[in-house]
């Protein structure tokens, strides 16, 4: 409420009233850690029969609830799965017209307004308009729907998709994967999130003080500057997938910390809202960082990237700019001296995502970049230019350590930004998606 007290939020030890009244309306300890001896199970309501299950979180066989394999059996002799309850929760949606039903999850976002009511009424009386939703005289509207599928969450998907748009149809139904009140997936987010945390950590740029001395702020200064030459590229290029390096994304989670600012000021500086998807199957996001290193070369003449690490990726074109002569000069000048800086330039990875749906092709993808990354340096020594490290420093090969994560999608479809990165089933790979990180 606006009568809390921000500091109680954040002090080490609770008052006894904040307390007192965690444990009298949840039943739980107010100490995460506290808690983890007594939330041992996930009450489930049974989507065919309505009965309440008690589901471990965790089991030996990875098919508690906290896991990817999730299936529990009801009494009803039925199991349930989180692609089940992901489809009652949307089933449920299409019949609810109160807050927070009113609109389906994903439909009022777009890249110029950032509520669209209008736009997501209309989908929503659209879809109800369809067979899939028409209601039996006397029936349960919810549990019409999901007769009319038989509670598959595929088939849900195929009628839908023969009336909407893959895109829409994919960011809308990306929040229906389970049963969890939020559109996304807050665990995942947490920990794609930390991997970026821990980077700046490294480089010490999250400590008291650290960037005191008028020195030191010319590494954020040039953070800063390289963000907008960064937006300029997205306004120019709004089909293009352009990955952002370490201080670029500082820059980028720093603006959307001023929600309304950034919002307006993405309106102004790109033509758009521009949203931050931060789930990108890694190879996807390695060749992307290898096209924008190029575009950012061709674009602004200096480097993108000044720590040493080899590209991901090896292209003709690349081949063919070994074969030619080449007169640029170096950028030294325009980076500040300090090691951090350089480091700062490696590529942001930490929205890269290991598609576990896929895990031998991703593994295989995997061992071919890594074998270019060091087939690339073993060329460069050979050819006289060792690759630079500072301070001695390795910062590893981007993108071969993703944060894990199983974002399964009906049909075997890897969701990302609004499109589907190494779908199956005939889906479509990504075309466009402006943003990345979260």
């Amino acid at each position: 409420s606006s009568q809390t007290n921000s500091h109680l939020l954040t002090s080490e030890t609770v008052s006894y009233e904040r307390d007192s009244a965690w444990v009298r309306r949840t039943q739980t300890p107010y100490d995460p850690f506290a808690s983890l001896s007594t939330l041992t199970h996930k009450p489930v309501s049974c989507p065919r029969c309505s009965r309440t299950v008690l589901a471990p979180f965790l089991q030996a066989d990875g098919k508690g609830y906290s896991q990817s394999n999730f299936s529990i059996t009801c009494q009803c002799a039925q199991p349930i799965t989180k692609e089940l309850l992901g489809l009652h929760k949307f089933a449920k949606n299409v019949v609810k017209s109160t807050a927070p039903d009113t609109y389906f999850a994903g439909t009022l976002h777009t890249p110029r307004n950032a509520y669209d009511t209008k736009r997501g009424y209309t989908i929503k009386t659209r879809i109800l308009m369809l067979p899939t939703f028409k209601q039996t005289e006397g029936s349960d509207h919810v549990t019409q729907i999901l007769t009319n599928v038989k509670y598959d969450a595929v088939r849900m998907r195929t009628d839908l998709s023969k009336y909407m748009r893959l895109r829409l149809l994919t960011k809308m139904m990306g929040a229906y994967t389970d049963d969890r009140v939020f559109s996304i997936d807050l665990v995942g987010v947490v920990l794609r999130q930390a991997s970026f945390v821990k980077k700046m950590v490294d480089l010490g740029w999250t400590d008291p003080g650290y960037f005191a001395s008028e020195e030191d702020v010319v590494a954020l200064q040039h953070c800063v500057a390289r963000y907008h030459a960064f937006l300029s590229m997205m306004a120019d290029s709004p089909g293009s997938f352009l990955v952002p390096t370490l201080d670029i994304d500082l820059a980028w989670h720093t603006h959307q910390l001023m929600a309304s600012r950034y919002q307006s000021e993405c309106l102004a500086l790109v033509g758009r809202y521009v949203d931050h998807d931060d789930k990108v199957e890694e190879g996807q996001l390695a060749t992307s960082f290898d096209l924008t290193c190029r575009a950012w070369n061709d674009r602004y003449h200096v480097p993108y990237m000044h720590c040493g690490c080899p590209l991901p990726g090896d292209t003709i074109g690349q081949k063919l700019k070994r074969l030619l002569p080449s007169n640029q000069t170096t950028n030294e000048l325009l980076l500040p001296l300090k090691s951090d800086a350089r480091a700062a330039t490696h590529p942001s990875d930490h929205n890269a995502v290991f598609a576990l749906h896929d895990m031998s092709g991703s593994l295989r993808r995997r061992e071919t970049r890594k074998s270019k990354a060091e087939a690339r340096r073993l060329r460069d020594e050979r050819e006289g230019q060792m690759v630079r490290k500072d301070r001695g420093v390795d910062h590893g090969i981007a993108f071969l350590y993703p944060v894990p994560m199983f974002y399964y999608f009906p049909g075997g479809c890897f969701a990302a930004g609004g499109g589907v990165v190494d779908g199956a089933l005939g889906c479509a790979a990504v075309s466009v998606v402006i943003g990345f990180v979260g």
